[in-house]
């Protein structure tokens, strides 16, 4: 097992902060001008959670999912504030068989178009339509994978909710007790590509 299909409690993600995180070496040139290498194709996402004097319930829980996944061993499913739902993402056209689509998440603006893979949707909320109108479809929510069979030339879109595969970036527990009900907690989550 290297992958726990659990989000962490979704009252704990508004103490995070962070989100997408590209990679690109600025290299100054003789000239006074520079040049960018991109080296990384898709952001990783990171997360850095302070949880200043939180409930008790609340630090158990973040310690339970710390010591089910043996600090950064396992990935388990964030709640991204930020990012968690789309409505009418592309998806592809139909091809009047059975055919299976990895759900993306695309952004765009100006000219520039992107799109990253999704590969924990949330149980439950996507929902794929062809043409507008919402068709039958089954949806792998570990992997992202949907199957779905159209007429040839249907325009495909989804919309639905989903979730970013993490790990404890740290195996320890950075826990500060400041008094019987009140706990400080540091950890941070980092993008679990293998998942």
């Amino acid at each position: 097992m290297s992958f726990i299909e659990q989000r962490l409690l979704e009252a704990l993600a508004y103490g995070f902060s962070g989100g997408p995180t590209f990679s690109t070496k600025r290299v100054e040139l003789e000239n006074g001008m520079s040049r960018r290498n991109v080296k990384r194709s898709r952001p990783l996402h990171q997360f850095r959670g302070s949880f200043d004097r939180r409930r008790e319930d609340e630090v158990h829980t973040l310690l339970a999912a710390f010591m089910a996944t043996a600090g950064a061993a396992y990935g388990f499913r964030f709640k991204n504030p930020l990012d968690y739902r789309v409505i009418g993402q592309p998806l592809g056209e139909g091809t009047g068989v059975e055919q299976q689509v990895q759900l993306t998440r695309t952004f765009a603006w100006g000219v520039e178009t992107r799109s990253y893979p999704i590969r924990k949707p949330v149980q439950g909320t996507v929902v794929v339509l062809a043409n507008g109108a919402p068709i039958s479809a089954s949806v792998d929510a570990t992997t992202g994978i949907v199957t779905v069979t159209a007429t040839p030339g249907d325009v495909l879109t989804w919309s639905g909710e989903f979730d970013v595969p993490v790990t404890f970036e740290s195996d320890e527990f950075a826990a500060t007790i400041e008094n019987y009900d009140a706990t400080t907690v540091d950890v941070n989550l980092i993008e679990d590509l293998t998942a």
